[in-house]
């Protein structure tokens, strides 16, 4: 066979079994499964008690908080992230008072009656406070 033939046939060999494995690998991926790419081992996704670096930037991944920063605007600008608007502040500045979002729930889980997640209310957010103010947890 000519020289030039052979070249072409292995390429198109080359070209169908990658397109074979991109059509298997596609189908096969969950629609609910996250693939991230870490550069060291995930000890703690508790976000009372992690210290690493890199857990905590798989904690920014999986939680949400009231206000976040703004990715493209410096010097860096809050915005609201589960809140709805910027908070109300009193005018002695001791007193914050944050409105949420509406329809944001918790994903579904052993842990909620029947395992299904349920709506983040205010409660929510003062729990996770007082539980970073514990000093049993020395967060």
């Amino acid at each position: 066979m000519n020289k030039y033939i052979k070249i072409v046939l292995i390429g198109l060999m080359l070209g169908i079994s990658v397109n074979r494995f991109y059509q298997k690998r596609t189908k096969v991926q969950p629609a609910k499964e996250i693939h991230l790419a870490v550069v060291s081992t995930i000890d703690n996704l508790d976000p009372a008690t992690t210290t690493s670096f890199y857990d905590c930037q798989m904690l920014g991944k999986a939680y949400e908080g009231l206000l976040e920063y703004h990715y493209l605007k410096r010097p860096y600008e809050l915005i609201p992230g589960l809140a709805e608007t910027m908070p109300t502040v009193s005018e002695d500045g001791l007193t914050y008072t944050f409105t949420l979002k509406k329809g944001v729930y918790f994903q579904d889980d052993p842990c909620f009656p029947n395992g299904k997640g349920r709506e983040v209310v205010a409660q929510d957010f003062v729990y996770s406070l007082k539980r970073l103010a514990d000093p049993t947890l020395q967060s």
